[in-house]
């Protein structure tokens, strides 16, 4: 079951939808201040919550093999970008056309 996995790491939200189904596992962005007040991006991603701890802890310790690289950095380059196309425009939230209509539940 997928019930969803949010973190605010973007290099571990990239990897996630780099071994997930690629660009499309990611739902959701929300811009909120962190415990410093400094504003930081949550990235959402549609994939179990156990995957997304385990895939994280296994970026974390150097772990984590990337076979491709050349679709990774494709991934994420489609993330900055729209982070970049959020602060330009002044949105604090972006989902994805999938998720908001279903297609991706």
């Amino acid at each position: 079951m997928k019930d969803g996995f949010t973190t605010s790491d973007l290099d571990v939200a990239t990897a996630i939808c780099y071994l997930m189904d690629g660009f499309d596992t990611l739902t959701q962005i929300n811009m909120a201040k962190d415990a410093r007040g400094v504003e930081t991006a949550h990235f959402g991603l549609d994939c179990a919550s156990c995957d997304g701890d385990l895939i994280r802890l296994d970026f974390l310790a150097g772990q984590l093999a990337i076979s491709d690289l050349l679709a990774w950095t494709k991934i994420y380059a489609r993330i900055v970008s729209l982070l970049k196309t959020m602060r330009r425009s002044g949105r604090d939230s972006w989902a994805s056309p999938d998720w908001v209509s279903g297609r991706r539940a």
